[in-house]
């Protein structure tokens, strides 16, 4: 039972004049007495004239001894007077914890008497343990009843009491004020709507919810009581020095273990420094190998002061670091620092930080990747300044990014112009193949169009396929249309295949027809394959059937009878394994056979051993025995079945290793 309460009278009041607003009963007669000797919200409604007095007897000694009893049979009375005088009855003669329950309860009856009946539990949870309303609210989400949570609660509670509810949203915790704050609001009472909104923005709710959570960390650390439960420590730090960084990084190196240290570190990467320069200093001052002994742990922390400096304290965050290092050490920040904006990144690159640092690979990627990133808002200012930085060579790789952000910030011409300035064929047809993905992803024909006045037409093959996915997805008939006027040709089967494999995804008997009309038929295998797999979701043996008719010999398409095994295995693994047992013999059916028992092993494991167990001897029963991952299962179940399937293996060098790797584990091999 909880601590008693001196104002459970005001409390009384307040429940009452909240039924009233929840539209329950009038509260005339409701007198508070002046000093209750009860805990929570107290019951101290006088009985009706009409309620006898064997009644109320009666009900108290049940409320007693079968809380939820006594409610089932408040709702089974229909009397809405007896229904929320038991309510409040229970609440006088049971702990939060029963009241708990009886809360999470009320999901199970329905109307407005048992939303009212959940606020009264609600209610008293908020005076008594406000932290076990937060777990009951969380579990009672799933019922669908619109009061059990602190918003549309505190909401009815203002509606009628707007003080009170306001006060008692002031001391409840910070991770339960807010929902609180926002039903106070929704009462759309004036003058307490404009204490929400002064106390919210005031730097008392701010600290307020931190400073407990701040000195349990602080508490845990001292005792090392964090080594009970290290997650438990970690909320409260992470909590706790949110708005406070600097103290954290304090108290985080007095933590003797590294991983709850870094952890710990981590947690106050999105802290948000008021003063980042003197955070930096002070930082730079108290980190050092003693106390964090991992020096990418150190510079992570440093580098992520800086980076959250924002533009405006950018470079002289920079300048901090610079005069706290050697360029040795400065090189090793150069991955973690990240200019903000343009005007930081040129600033940057003309500044002693940078010029101390000697040339190295690593310089040169730095440089490199930080202009590129920024590409994507002004590519032009991005190659200005990697031609006043890098060498030319070191520039011209940059140059399939660049021309991919100028084709989508300036179309088709800028990316143009700028290709013309590399002069590695390498790079260019590296750039051609960025450009699929704009550029031919949104125009592929002028992309298509242009890319055949290429000379290296062989190497712009797989970029030209991507540009041709991308318009049979968009334009089917257009596509098909510039097919017809192509000659004969790699350019023309790549047309062919993206317009079969893109009939292959939604028609899949339109791409078999298409696949009959091309003549190169290594060209039209790719686009029944697909077209079987499509039709493997719907229809698999006729899926399996097509690629053994029609390609019977050829590997590129028996290749794809593995994939539609596993997907008929996934409806019918039985019909799936007695198809493929059937067909002649080779690699491919083989491994088809084996991807389907597979699926059946995790399926029906008893079915799938008798099914492998009745297979001829042979290959193929050894590959089933091997390949499906049942020797695993068995093993690991320690199954009689485990032996004499490993006798059945034809092989005897596979048998051997398999029985030593199986049976004996320790004994070496496998």
């Amino acid at each position: 039972m909880g601590a008693k309460h001196s104002n459970s009278a005001r409390i009384l009041k307040t429940v009452g004049l909240t039924l009233l607003a929840a539209g329950s009963f009038a509260i005339a007669r409701f007198q508070a007495p002046p000093e209750p000797q009860t805990t929570g919200i107290t019951a101290d409604r006088a009985p009706s004239p009409g309620t006898p007095p064997d009644l109320v007897l009666e009900s108290s000694q049940l409320a007693a001894n079968h809380p939820l009893g006594t409610l089932n049979s408040a709702f089974s009375s229909g009397e809405r007077f007896n229904i929320h005088y038991t309510a409040l009855l229970l609440t006088q003669n049971h702990s939060p914890q029963q009241i708990g329950q009886l809360l999470l309860g009320c999901a199970d009856f329905e109307g407005s008497d048992a939303d009212i009946v959940s606020l009264i539990f609600a209610l008293d949870l908020a005076y008594r343990d406000p932290n076990l309303l937060t777990q009951v609210l969380r579990q009672t989400h799933k019922s669908g009843n619109r009061y059990l949570d602190l918003s549309s609660l505190f909401y009815y509670w203002a509606s009628a009491a707007p003080q009170d509810a306001f006060d008692t949203a002031l001391k409840l915790p910070q991770h339960l004020q807010r929902q609180a704050f926002q039903g106070v609001s929704r009462s759309g009472i004036r003058e307490i709507k404009k204490q929400v909104e002064a106390y919210l923005s005031s730097s008392n709710y701010r600290s307020s919810g931190n400073s407990e959570s701040r000195e349990k960390a602080i508490q845990a650390i001292a005792q090392k009581s964090w080594k009970s439960d290290p997650e438990g420590f970690l909320r409260f730090f992470s909590k706790g020095f949110q708005n406070r960084p600097l103290d954290g990084l304090e108290h985080a190196l007095e933590i003797d273990d590294p991983h709850l240290q870094s952890r710990a570190l981590d947690s106050l990467r999105h802290s948000k420094w008021e003063d980042p320069i003197e955070g930096l200093k002070t930082a730079l001052a108290l980190v050092d190998e003693n106390n964090i002994p991992n020096p990418q742990k150190r510079r992570g922390f440093i580098a992520n002061i800086i980076n959250r400096a924002g533009p405006e304290h950018y470079i002289e965050a920079i300048g901090v670091l610079e005069a706290a290092t050697s360029p040795q050490e400065r090189a090793k920040y150069l991955p973690l620092i990240q200019p903000g904006d343009h005007k930081s990144i040129a600033t940057l690159l003309s500044s002693s930080f940078i010029q101390s640092i000697p040339d190295s690979p690593r310089k040169t990627n730095f440089l490199r990747n930080t202009l590129n990133s920024f590409a994507h808002t002004d590519w032009e200012r991005s190659l200005e300044l990697l031609n006043q930085h890098l060498p030319t060579h070191i520039v011209e790789q940059s140059i399939p990014i660049l021309a991919n952000n100028a084709y989508r910030i300036d179309g088709s011409q800028a990316a143009i112009h700028l290709l013309e300035a590399t002069s590695s064929n390498e790079l260019r047809t590296q750039t051609i193949q960025q450009l699929a993905n704009s550029w031919g992803q949104k125009d592929p024909l002028g992309y298509l169009s242009w890319t055949l006045s290429e000379p290296n037409q062989a190497e712009l093959l797989s970029a030209q396929k991507n540009a041709i996915n991308y318009w049979a997805k968009s334009d089917m008939e257009s596509l098909r249309l510039f097919e017809s006027e192509v000659e004969e040709g790699q350019f023309k089967t790549a047309l062919q295949q993206g317009i079969g494999v893109g009939l292959a995804a939604s028609d899949p008997y339109s791409a078999i027809e298409y696949a009959s009309t091309i003549s190169d038929i290594e060209a039209a295998v790719p686009i029944v394959s697909q077209a079987a797999y499509t039709l493997s979701q719907t229809e698999p043996r006729a899926a399996a059937e097509l690629i053994v008719s029609i390609y019977p010999d050829n590997p590129s398409a028996q290749r794809s009878l593995q994939r539609i095994g596993r997907t008929w295995a996934d409806s019918d693994p039985q019909a799936a394994s007695v198809f493929f047992s059937n067909l002649p013999e080779s690699h491919y059916t083989t491994r088809a056979l084996a991807s389907t028992l597979q699926r059946w092993v995790h399926q029906d494991q008893n079915a799938a051993i008798d099914f492998i167990t009745n297979l001829p001897s042979g290959n193929r029963r050894d590959q089933a025995i091997t390949n499906t991952g049942l020797l695993h299962s068995l093993q690991n179940s320690q199954s009689d079945d485990l032996p004499k399937l490993l006798e059945m293996i034809e092989n005897p060098e596979l048998r051997t290793n398999l029985q030593k790797r199986h049976l004996n584990p320790g004994s070496g091999n496998g």
